[in-house]
């Protein structure tokens, strides 16, 4: 090795190969902070215990610290997890009634579930969906998505991949973008959010000044059309992940606002529901006025029309539902029936 500086440096410098022929030894690299005993380049370490390791025993156990530190940062989250799973159960009887969801034998972060819906335009419908939980929950949202096998017919549901957007049931006064918000937003608000997708708000003034369908008409809350130009609608726009279903109900609140005279005129004639006549009462009614059963059946023609029957795409995914998930054999069915009847 090269001969040492003269001076008070000789004590305070020791020879190591590398681009440098001289670096600072563990006692003088301690008191200018660069030493193995630094607060700054070792946190978990004390220098007392650090000053008496060599560089490879000392990596050792800052590993095995880190190690120790991930365990318990897992195990916690683990346990938020596990405190979720507390809250679907707790209330499995009340706002999360029909939703059966449980975590898999393989993974705690992926979830598999069944959703019933026991009311409104898709009673009877049976949907299975999964929930994949980021390694930064809560600080990201969980992910759900629909089976492939049968997905919804509905605005804010992919048709193709069946991943569900609920950004607009976030919105709120004080979170008018209807942002992830992870002090507030947890796995079981995420699942109550996608059960009411199949449950709009009918009471909502807006709605109840519609024309026509009153049942599909509640589903317009989730098309950007309804809401015209504002901010809300900006937000609607972006969470809609089928197209086609918020154009169907476009064009089925066009209809009503156009024909809504006629068909009231005729069911006042008829004493029958245009929306709700069946194939027999239309032959009754033909009996006795041709020209009056002329005008229902068209009527029935242009509602049944896919370009705007939002209610028949809603009853054709219901009853695939239950075909996929086999609930019309046996007395699965009878019991899959009471289930969805209570």
């Amino acid at each position: 090795p090269p001969p040492l500086p003269r001076g008070s440096l000789r004590s305070e410098m020791s020879w190591s190969p590398g681009p440098s022929a001289y670096s600072p030894s563990p006692q003088a690299a301690h008191r200018q902070g660069h030493g193995a005993g630094s607060t700054g380049s070792t946190p978990n370490a004390s220098p007392s215990k650090a000053a008496g390791l060599s560089l490879k025993e000392l990596g050792k156990e800052l590993q095995e610290q880190g190690r120790a530190d991930a365990v318990l940062v897992s195990q916690l989250r683990q346990q938020v997890i596990w405190e979720e799973l507390e809250v679907l159960k707790r209330e499995s009887s009340g706002r999360f009634s029909g939703i059966y969801a449980l975590p898999s034998f393989h993974s705690i972060w992926d979830w598999h579930g069944v959703m019933c819906v026991r009311a409104g335009l898709y009673r009877h419908g049976v949907f299975k969906f999964t929930v994949k939980i980021p390694s930064k929950y809560p600080l990201e949202p969980p992910k759900v998505a629909f089976s492939p096998q049968c997905i919804p017919y509905h605005p804010f549901v992919n048709q193709r991949t069946g991943v569900v957007s609920f950004q607009f049931l976030l919105m709120q006064d004080n979170n008018p973008e209807g942002k992830w918000e992870p002090t507030r937003h947890r796995l079981h608000t995420l699942i109550y959010l996608v059960k009411s997708l199949f449950y709009p708000n009918q009471r909502d003034p807006r709605v109840s000044s519609l024309r026509g369908d009153k049942a599909v008409n509640a589903f317009q809350l989730y098309n950007p059309s309804f809401h015209g130009g504002g901010p809300g609608a900006a937000v609607i726009k972006g969470a809609v992940q089928n197209p086609e279903a918020a154009q169907c109900l476009t064009a089925n609140a066009r209809w009503w606002e156009a024909n809504w005279d006629k068909v009231r005129i005729v069911e006042e004639a008829c004493g029958l529901s245009a929306l709700e006549a069946s194939p027999a009462d239309v032959a009754s009614l033909r009996a006795c006025d041709r020209d009056a059963a002329r005008t229902v059946a068209d009527i029935q023609a242009q509602l049944n029309d896919p370009s705007l029957c939002f209610r028949g795409h809603v009853a054709l995914c219901v009853s695939q539902s239950q075909d996929k998930l086999g609930c019309n054999q046996g007395d699965f069915s009878m019991r899959f029936r009471d289930d969805l009847d209570a």
